[in-house]
């Protein structure tokens, strides 16, 4: 179970991409719309999402990373009132920390991420406020040491150290994968042997 956060700009999407192409698993449906605005009931999909444990699955954010953020740093957007129910959010993250996934923190520097996001149409409600959100992820990954997180820098990060990327998650993901998804986690072990023999 990967999942790739971090602020718009920041090269997630790219990313969870490149994954999906090397591991052969999905990533994913948004869930919430480029107005940051939920397409769904966060709450079901939160509880649908750790009903599956740690699983062979690509994610461009989770809520329970993203929506605490996000909720916090853009003012007048609608709230997902269950995250901010204290009972429920504690059971879930408590839930999420047991599962352990490995969680991509893309984090380039600032002033690409800002590059990146203004001018972007699709970015138009968050480029405000992307200085507070970088800070904000920034934060998240340096407090956060119980979550697996790992750093990752597009501007300087090479098919090397994607390689070795690679081998982390085959690693963490063979120690916690569901007996059911054994054959995910060979396919994944398969693409960590070519990648290493190119």
């Amino acid at each position: 179970m990967i999942i790739v956060e971090g602020p718009d700009g920041g090269g997630k999407t790219v990313l969870a991409k490149s994954l999906s192409a090397v591991t052969g698993w999905d990533i994913g449906g948004k869930v919430v719309d480029s107005d940051t605005k939920p397409m769904t009931d966060l709450r079901v999909w939160t509880e649908n999402n750790l009903d599956r444990g740690y699983h062979p699955g690509i994610y461009d954010r989770h809520r329970l990373i993203s929506e605490p953020i996000y909720s916090t740093v853009i003012p007048d957007r609608k709230i997902d009132e269950d995250f901010w129910n204290p009972d429920w959010l504690a059971s879930a993250m408590y839930r999420f920390h047991l599962i352990s996934p490995f969680v991509i923190l893309c984090m380039p520097p600032g002033e690409e991420v800002a590059k990146n996001v203004f001018g972007d149409d699709k970015n138009s409600v968050v480029a405000p406020h992307i200085a507070r959100l970088y800070r904000a992820y920034f934060h998240y990954g340096l407090i956060h040491s119980e979550v697996n997180v790992h750093w990752w820098n597009y501007t300087a990060h090479g098919e090397a150290d994607f390689n070795n990327l690679l081998s982390r998650i085959l690693t963490h993901s063979h120690q916690r994968m569901e007996p059911r998804d054994r054959h995910s986690l060979d396919q994944l072990a398969s693409a960590v042997r070519q990648a290493h023999h190119r």
